[in-house]
C-alpha cells in the first residue's frame, strides 16, 4: 500500500525549459485575460502536497492532487516495467479551457498544472461557488487496493483510507444492494464529514485492482500561469490500474469528473493535458498523434535509447500515448481526442504564457494564437493551399508516411529529434450550471522488436486498451471447460478416455470464444495428459499431447522480460479422446489427469486451460477391462483418411504415421 506523504514544491522543474516570450504576444495576450469576468472570487489556499504511488501492475506512477501527474521536484516518477529504473514520462499537467458567453465577447477561461504552476487546489466547491474556507482539510489522495477489500471481506482491520473513504464528498461508493450513491444535490454542509458507512455493507466502487481517488476546484486562488478568472469547476478525480495480462499490464488510467459549481454556463470547454515525455533519455525523443484512435504518442528517433541524465531503454526502445478512451461530444455521445500540438513550437514561436497560448491551439478551428495550423512543416509555415488540421504529425513514421517528424514534407525531410512537449484535449462541450462531464485517458506503453515497431505494438495495445473499456472492463480471459474422464483398469495398464458434455462450451471441441483483454478469439486447440506421483502432486509430468493439426504446436508464452508462463507442446498429431498408458506394475494406485487448452496469437497469454479433471486407478491382471492388445480403438494413423494426396503424405514418401500404440503391442 502506498502512503501518502507531504513535500516541499521545488521551485523550478529540475533541468532547463525552453521558454520565449514573444513581446507583442504576450501584452495582448495579457490584455485579452485581465479582461473583466463573471463574479467568480477566489480563495487564499496554500498548494496541495499529497502524492501517492499507482503501483499494482508493471507500472509505478508518482500521482499528485494539484492537476499535475509524475513530477512534482525530483525524482519523476513513470517507471515500466517497474523496478527497472527506466522512466517513460517526465511529466504531465491537467488543462481544461472554457469560454463566458457574453454579448459583446468570449471570455477565455483556463485552469492548467504546468510545471511548478498548478491551478488545482484541493477540496470541493462551496454552494455559493467559492472556494472551501479551508483547503488543507481536504489534501489528500485515497488509496484502496482489491487486496485490503478482500483482507477486510476475511476479517482484517479496515485500513484508514478504507475508513475515510468519503462519500460525502463524491468518492464512488456502493450500496449495499450494489447501487452507487450520489449525496452530491445535498448542501456541501449535510454530506462534507460524511464518509463510508462498512458496517451496513457500504463498499468502494473500485475499479481495476488499485484505485486512487482526490478532489480538486479550480477556484483555491489565483491562476498565476494562464492569468484568468477561474472557471468555477469541481473534479473528482482517479487514477486506477489492472493487475492483469497483455497490454494492461503496462497501462494506467484517470479518470476526471468535471463538475460546474456556478450558476453560469460555460462553452466551448475543451479537457487535455499538457505532457513532457521523456521516453527514457529525453535527447531524441519525437511524437505523433492517431486522429482515429484518439492518440497522443513519443517514440525514439533512432532504435537505441542512450542514458546520461537518465537511464535510456538501450536498444529496441519503447513508445508510450495518451489515448482519450471516454471522452463526450457536444451532442452527449463520446468521442475522443480532437486536438493535438506540438508545444515546443509554441513555447518558441508565438505562445508561450497566457490564456490563449493555452486556450487557441486546442480549439476546433485549429489555430495556433493567430496562425493557421495546415498540414506540413512545423503546421504553422505550411502551404497555404494545405488542408487545415486539429492534428499535428497525423501521418504513420512505421512507414514514413507524411506528415510525421520522420517525413515533415512529403519528401522524407525530418525534424530533429530532441527534447518534446505536446498539448492533447478533447472538445468543445458546453456545460450548463449544476452539469458533469466525466472524461478518461488511459497511458499505454507498448515495446515491439525496434523503435517504429514500438509504435506499431502501441496502436495494437491502443485498440486492445479501447475494446476492455467499452466492454466496460471485462477483464475475464474466458475459461474453456475441463472434459469429463474415465480411467478403466487393465492388465498393467490403464485406459484413459475424455469426452465433453453437450452442455459444455467444448462440446465437440468446438471452444471458441472472444476476450477483450486481449482482443483476440480463443479456439480449442488441444488435451494434454499428466501423469501425477500422488493425490498431493499438483505439477504432474505431462506424458502425451493430442492437438489440432493446423500448424500450431510448441507455443512460448509469457510476459517480456518474464518466465515463460502457459507453454503449450503440440506436435499437430490430431485430437484424440483417448490414451493407453502402459507398463504399470498391477496392484498399484496411479494418478492421471486431462486438461483441455485453447490457443490465440496475440498478446499474452496465448494459451488458457481448463481446469485439471484428475482419475485415479489400479492395474490388475484380472481387470474386466481392455488388455493393451484390445484396445485397437484407440490406435490412429497420420494423415487419415489416407487419401495420398495431402503435402505431407506426397512429402513424407508416401507413408503413413500409426500413434498411440500401446506398450506391449506388435
Amino acid at each position: 500500500m502506498a502512503t501518502v506523504t507531504s513535500m516541499q514544491r521545488s521551485s523550478r522543474p529540475d533541468r532547463p525549459h525552453n521558454v520565449r516570450l514573444a513581446g507583442t504576444c504576450f501584452v495582448l495576450l495579457v490584455l485579452f485575460a485581465r479582461a473583466p469576468a463573471s463574479a467568480q472570487h477566489t480563495g487564499d489556499c496554500i498548494p496541495s502536497s499529497a502524492e501517492a504511488y499507482l503501483e499494482v501492475n508493471d507500472v509505478r506512477a508518482r500521482i499528485l492532487n494539484d492537476g499535475a501527474l509524475f513530477w512534482d521536484g525530483s525524482p519523476h516518477v513513470y517507471e515500466v516495467p517497474k523496478g527497472g529504473g527506466r522512466q517513460s514520462l517526465f511529466h504531465a499537467g491537467l488543462m481544461i479551457h472554457a469560454q463566458i458567453p457574453g454579448e459583446h465577447r468570449r471570455e477565455p477561461l483556463v485552469a492548467v498544472a504546468r510545471y511548478n504552476n498548478r491551478e488545482f487546489w484541493s477540496g470541493p466547491i462551496e454552494a455559493d461557488g467559492g472556494p472551501p474556507s479551508s483547503c488543507e482539510p481536504f489534501d489528500r489522495i485515497f488509496n484502496i487496493s482489491r487486496d485490503s477489500l478482500h483482507a477486510y471481506h476475511g476479517g482484517a482491520s479496515p485500513t484508514s483510507d478504507l475508513t475515510d473513504w468519503p462519500t460525502g464528498l463524491g468518492a464512488p461508493t456502493l450500496s449495499e444492494d450494489g447501487s452507487i450513491i450520489d449525496l452530491g444535490a445535498l448542501p456541501l454542509a449535510e454530506r462534507v464529514d460524511r464518509v463510508i458507512d462498512l458496517e451496513n455493507g457500504e463498499r468502494p466502487a473500485i475499479i481495476g485492482d488499485q484505485m486512487l481517488w482526490w478532489i480538486m476546484n479550480d477556484v483555491g486562488n489565483f491562476h498565476n500561469e494562464t492569468e484568468t478568472m477561474p472557471l468555477g469547476i469541481e473534479i473528482h478525480a482517479s487514477a486506477f490500474s489492472f493487475d492483469e495480462v497483455g497490454p494492461l499490464r503496462y497501462t494506467t488510467f484517470y479518470r476526471y469528473r468535471v463538475l460546474n459549481r456556478t450558476p453560469r454556463r460555460l462553452d466551448s470547454l475543451y479537457f487535455g493535458f499538457f505532457v513532457d515525455p521523456d521516453v527514457g533519455h529525453w535527447s531524441d525523443d519525437l511524437i505523433g498523434a492517431d486522429s482515429v484512435l484518439g492518440l497522443a504518442y513519443t517514440y525514439n528517433a533512432d532504435n537505441y535509447d542512450e542514458s546520461g541524465d537518465r537511464i535510456g531503454y538501450g536498444d529496441a526502445p519503447p513508445a508510450i500515448g495518451f489515448d482519450f478512451v471516454r471522452a463526450p461530444s457536444a451532442d452527449g455521445s463520446q468521442t475522443g481526442m480532437t486536438s493535438f500540438v506540438d508545444y515546443n513550437l509554441c513555447d518558441w514561436v508565438y505562445c508561450s504564457v497566457g490564456a490563449l497560448g493555452f486556450y487557441l491551439p486546442q480549439v476546433a478551428r485549429g489555430r495556433l494564437a493567430s496562425m493557421t495550423l495546415r498540414e506540413g512543416n512545423k503546421g504553422w509555415d505550411a502551404p497555404e493551399s494545405a488542408p487545415q488540421t486539429t492534428f499535428m504529425y497525423s501521418g504513420d513514421p512505421v512507414g514514413r508516411q507524411f506528415w510525421t517528424e520522420l517525413n515533415t514534407d512529403g519528401l522524407g525531410a525530418t525534424n530533429e529529434p530532441g527534447d518534446r512537449r505536446f498539448m492533447a484535449s478533447s472538445g468543445p462541450n458546453n456545460m450548463e450550471s449544476g452539469d458533469v462531464l466525466e472524461f478518461e485517458v488511459a497511458i499505454i506503453w507498448a515495446r515491439g522488436k525496434d523503435h517504429l515497431d514500438s509504435v506499431r505494438e502501441l496502436r495494437r495495445a491502443s485498440r486492445t486498451v479501447q475494446a476492455f473499456v467499452d466492454s466496460g472492463y471485462d477483464r475475464t480471459v474466458p475459461f474453456i471447460d475441463a472434459p469429463a474422464v474415465t480411467a478403466a483398469p487393465a492388465n498393467g495398464a490403464a485406459v484413459l478416455h475424455w469426452t465433453n458434455a453437450d452442455t459444455s462450451n467444448n462440446a465437440q471441441n468446438s471452444f471458441s470464444e472472444y476476450a477483450a483483454v486481449v482482443d483476440a478469439t480463443y479456439h480449442f486447440e488441444g488435451y494434454d495428459v499428466y501423469r501425477f506421483d500422488s493425490p498431493n502432486d499438483t505439477a504432474g509430468t505431462r506424458i502425451a499431447t493430442y492437438d489440432v493439426a493446423n500448424g500450431v504446436t510448441t507455443v512460448l508464452d509469457g510476459l517480456e522480460g518474464g518466465e515463460i508462463r502457459n507453454a503449450a507442446y503440440g506436435s499437430d498429431t490430431g485430437v484424440r479422446g483417448e490414451h493407453v498408458v502402459g507398463d504399470l506394475d498391477n496392484h498399484r494406485t496411479y494418478h492421471f489427469g486431462i486438461q483441455a487448452y485453447a490457443y490465440q496469437d496475440g498478446y499474452y497469454p496465448k494459451i488458457i486451460r481448463s481446469a485439471m479433471t484428475r482419475v485415479s486407478v489400479e492395474p490388475r491382471a484380472d481387470a474386466t477391462g481392455a488388455t493393451p492388445g484390445e484396445v485397437l480403438g484407440s490406435v490412429g494413423i497420420v494423415p487419415n483418411p489416407y487419401l495420398l494426396a495431402s503435402e505431407y503424405e506426397i512429402s513424407g514418401g508416401k507413408e503413413v504415421r500409426i500413434v498411440n500404440i500401446p506398450d506391449g503391442s506388435t
